[in-house]
C-alpha cells in the first residue's frame, strides 16, 4: 500500500491478509492486525512466557522488516524486466530473555503477478555472518558449525514451492554430539542483540514479474517471522510499481545557428511514471554515423 492509500484499499489488504493467515493456521489479534497496517504506532508484543523474549513491531526501519528494489519516486518503479531482490531481516532484541533456539521465516508470493518458476534462494546470515549458496536452487538443506564461537550447530532448511509462490526459512539449533535439540532451554544461535550485530539475521531471494504485468501494477511481499513459542511478527509490505512506457523526448520548432559550429536549439521530455532522469543528445549529417557525447545531460534545455 502507498502512503495515499484509501480505507477501502486498507481494508481489502487486510481481508487478503486474514485470507492467507487463516489458510495457515495464523490467527490475529485486532492490536496485530493494528500494527501491520499502522506501523508508525509501535507496541510491544508480550512473549507467552518467560523463556520467549519480548519483540517490538515493525516500522520500515525495524530490523525485522523486508526490502527490494530501490526505484524512482515514493512508488519506487521498477522496468518490468528487472531482476528483483529481496532481503528479509530480523532480529532478537537486546531485552530480549533468552537467546532464540528456532526462528523461522514464511513469504507468499503472489502467483498472478511473479513468475515463482523463477523464483530462487539466495544467501543468508546469521549474527552479521554471511553464508553463501549455490546460485538457481529453489531449496537447501545445511548445517552451519557456530563452534568454536558457540557450542551450536545451526540447521537451516530452505524451500520454495514453485507451484504455490510459498517461500520457508527455518533455523533450528542443535547440540554439535547428538545433532538434536539443545538440552538447555535458556541457550540458542541466535543471542539478545546486546552486542550488534550478534542477535541479528537475514534471507534473502531472488524474484522476477511475469510477462503479463502491465504499467503502473502493484506488486508487494511481506515476510512472518516466528521466534520459538512467539505470537508471529508481520514486517511491512515491499511494493514497488510497474513502469513498462518508455519516455518521450521532443524538439522545440526553433533552431538558433550563432556562427559555423554552435547551433543552439531547444529540448524537452516526458516520462508518466518514473520522471526523467537525464538526456543523451545525438546528431549526424545526412547518412553518417551518430554522433554525441559519452555522458548525460541531467535536466532539458
Amino acid at each position: 500500500l502507498g502512503p495515499n492509500a484509501t480505507e477501502e484499499e486498507k481494508q481489502a489488504a487486510i481481508d487478503k491478509l486474514i485470507a492467507h493467515l487463516d489458510g495457515r493456521n495464523i490467527n490475529l489479534t485486532d492490536e496485530q492486525l493494528d500494527d501491520f497496517m499502522n506501523p508508525e504506532k509501535t507496541r510491544t508484543n508480550k512473549p507467552k512466557n518467560p523463556k520467549n523474549k519480548k519483540v517490538t513491531s515493525v516500522t520500515s526501519l525495524d530490523p525485522n522488516a523486508i526490502y527490494g528494489n530501490y526505484g524512482p519516486t515514493s512508488k519506487n518503479y521498477i522496468a518490468k524486466t528487472d531482476q528483483l531482490n529481496s532481503l528479509v531481516t530480523f532480529e532478537n532484541v537486546d531485552t530480549a530473555l533468552a537467546p532464540a533456539q528456532i526462528v523461522k521465516v514464511n513469504l507468499q508470493l503472489d502467483t498472478t503477478v511473479f513468475d515463482v518458476k523463477r523464483t530462487t534462494l539466495s544467501n543468508i546470515s546469521i549474527s552479521g555472518k554471511p553464508y553463501y549458496f549455490e546460485p538457481d536452487r529453489s531449496q537447501y538443506f545445511t548445517d552451519i558449525d557456530l563452534r568454536p564461537d558457540k557450542e551450536i550447530i545451526v540447521r537451516v532448511n530452505a524451500n520454495i514451492d514453485t507451484t504455490t509462490g510459498f517461500i520457508e526459512w527455518q533455523f533450528t539449533s542443535l547440540e554439535p554430539s547428538t545433532g538434536e535439540l539443545l538440552l538447555d532451554a535458556l541457550d540458542g544461535f541466535l543471542p539478545p542483540n546486546v552486542n550488534f550485530p550478534e542477535g541479528e539475521g537475514s534471507v534473502s531471494f531472488v524474484t522476477f514479474l511475469k510477462e503479463s504485468a502491465k504499467n503502473e501494477d502493484s506488486i508487494g511481499a511481506f515476510a512472518t517471522i516466528y521466534f520459538d513459542e512467539n505470537d508471529p511478527i508481520l514486517t511491512n509490505i515491499y511494493t514497488n510499481f510497474v513502469d513498462d512506457e518508455k519516455p518521450v523526448s521532443n524538439f522545440s520548432g526553433t533552431v538558433h545557428i550563432s556562427n559555423d559550429t554552435i547551433i543552439e536549439l531547444s529540448y524537452s521530455g516526458t516520462d508518466a511514471g518514473c520522471g526523467v532522469r537525464d538526456y543523451f543528445l545525438k546528431a549526424k549529417v545526412n547518412n553518417d554515423e551518430w554522433l554525441g557525447a559519452d555522458f548525460p545531460i541531467d535536466e532539458s534545455g
